[in-house]
């Protein structure tokens, strides 16, 4: 059996309350009994860091277990911390407000499509297309963005977005969990 690697479980569309509430503490430590590993949780925000020997599958277990827990269909979209690095160091941002940039992480590859949304005029917002993904700049603000909500639609692509200050510290929880499971 291949050794645990470190990877992140997005999950998609969950809310801190409300509507898609999936209660990350609860997730955690089930998920930790299911596969033996650490798994830990950033904040109530849809973001697992988990160490797992098929991080190919990794995301069918997780939703399972949001099934079953409460029911719902959440996608779930995992990146390895190699891919997570390189995502995070693709930000062609860095020195922007982390809150006005924000990586999509598509679920497969970005399709062709995505070219013409980022040749396309976004009235001040930009998008750079990235290994799995997209990133974004918004002039002012994400909400009410053309660009941040319709993205996904435009794409035909399951995606999932984290401003850089997220993916930032969803880095640093992969690391950490990368060192627990040595």
């Amino acid at each position: 059996m291949p050794a645990p690697e470190p990877c992140l479980a997005l999950l998609r569309a969950v809310n801190v309350g409300g509507r898609n509430a999936v209660p990350q503490r609860a997730l955690a430590a089930s998920l930790e009994a299911e596969l033996g590993v650490p798994v830990r949780h950033h904040l109530q925000s849809g973001n697992l860091a988990v160490a797992s020997a098929d991080a190919a599958s990794l995301g069918g277990v997780v939703a399972s277990s949001i099934r079953e827990q409460t029911g719902l269909e959440i996608a779930v979209i995992v990146r390895t911390l190699g891919q997570l690095e390189a995502l995070h160091a693709a930000n062609p941002w860095p020195d922007a407000d982390p809150l006005l940039v924000h990586a999509s992480i598509f679920d497969g590859a970005a399709p062709t499509a995505v070219q013409a949304v980022v040749s396309a005029d976004w009235g001040g917002d930009e998008i750079v297309a990235v290994e799995g993904g997209a990133w974004m700049r918004f002039a002012e603000s994400s909400r009410g963005s053309r660009l941040g909500t319709t993205l996904e639609r435009r794409l035909g692509v399951v995606a999932t977005a984290r401003n850089a200050r997220t993916v930032a510290a969803l880095l640093d929880l992969v690391r950490t969990t990368s060192s627990e499971t040595r």
